[in-house]
């Protein structure tokens, strides 16, 4: 009974594409198309789908960026910008409660994935000053 539980939750939380290959699921704040993680941006896009407010937009700006480029300084900065936008929907005066949790929500994800990548560029940096220092 276990089993049989533990395999429909693996086949609906990871699904898989035709090759084999496991694929990530859209998840985004209820009602918005670019708010969340896994979006299919293209996809999207070619639906002809825009942001249902100025946070939505704001997360259609970023997620373009990270379709565009795979350069993490790039990214780095679409993550800023994406958190400063999402910091002034929380404090803005025309925005209501539900678009204020979902921006407090993205400025703190944000926040702590800005983190976690500004440590790996700082790796990478020292990982390639000690191979050309080792190289002379």
């Amino acid at each position: 009974m276990v089993f049989k539980l533990v395999a429909v939750y693996f086949l609906v939380v990871c699904p898989f594409n035709s090759d084999g290959e496991r694929t990530a699921k859209e998840t985004h704040f209820p009602g918005y198309h670019f708010c969340g993680p896994g979006t299919n941006f293209l996809e999207r896009i070619s639906r002809g789908q825009l942001g249902i407010n100025k946070l939505d937009e704001a997360c259609r700006l970023h997620d373009s960026v990270y379709t565009s480029s795979t350069d993490l300084k790039l990214r780095i900065d679409a993550d800023i910008k994406l958190e400063m936008q999402a910091w002034d929907r929380v404090i803005a005066k025309d925005s209501n409660y539900k678009e204020k949790i979902a921006a407090w929500m993205v400025t703190n994800i944000i926040k702590m994935k800005r983190k976690w990548n500004t440590r790996l560029l700082r790796r990478r940096r020292d990982y390639t000053k000690r191979n050309i220092m080792n190289e002379k």
